[in-house]
């Protein structure tokens, strides 16, 4: 059986929940051909990514999709993109603040994903949530665990960032008007998406 390390990060901000944990959380140990670990990474930097490459290097995983939350977004975004920025002027967890810093200094200034984005986006073609390839996983906390996990040598041959609205029971704590989704209808996304993976 394969190997899936699936990540998730812990709330921030407003926030008491992260959709991202919730829905993660909730998923089963086995998936299809996959033996599947989830791992809490903290809204810390540079302590999630530091986390994420020793996991990726030592656990034998086949594939490893690291998931987050984009509040804002009105629909999952597969990142196809990582940048060699960090930009974080209001803060992390642990009030770290960094301004146009470099995730590494000697780095590429971009990777790109290694999972298949344009087959996942057509499973999910008759989803009730919109998906999208983007290019761009901002420059926070999302961008740099991306980023450090494309460019650690971990063997898995599949690797990626997810981005996924806030549910419903966030919007108290959300702008009026922030699209948001029910927990059910975002899990079943991500169980398709995960079906999709080689």
């Amino acid at each position: 059986m394969k190997k899936l390390l699936l990540t998730y990060f812990e709330p921030f901000g407003a926030d008491s929940i992260n959709a991202s944990a919730e829905i993660i959380s909730s998923l089963p140990e086995h998936m299809g051909n996959f033996s599947v670990t989830k791992m809490l990474l903290p809204v810390v930097y540079p302590t999630a990514g530091d986390i994420m490459v020793s996991k990726a290097l030592s656990g034998g995983f086949d594939a490893i999709i690291a998931f987050g939350q984009y509040a804002g977004a009105g629909e999952i975004r597969l990142e196809n993109t990582a940048k060699n920025v960090i930009h974080m002027p209001n803060g992390d967890n642990a009030k770290n603040i960094i301004e146009n810093g470099k995730i590494c200094i000697d780095g590429p200034d971009t990777v790109c994903s290694t999972f298949n984005a344009g087959a996942i986006k057509e499973a999910l073609r008759d989803s009730s949530i919109p998906v999208e390839i983007s290019n761009d996983a901002g420059s926070y906390l999302c961008n740099s665990v991306l980023y450090r996990l494309l460019t650690c040598n971990t063997k898995a041959k599949c690797c990626g960032f997810i981005h996924l609205p806030i549910l419903k029971s966030q919007l108290p704590f959300h702008k009026e008007g922030t699209p948001a989704f029910e927990k059910a209808q975002l899990r079943d996304a991500v169980i398709k998406i995960l079906s999709k993976l080689a």
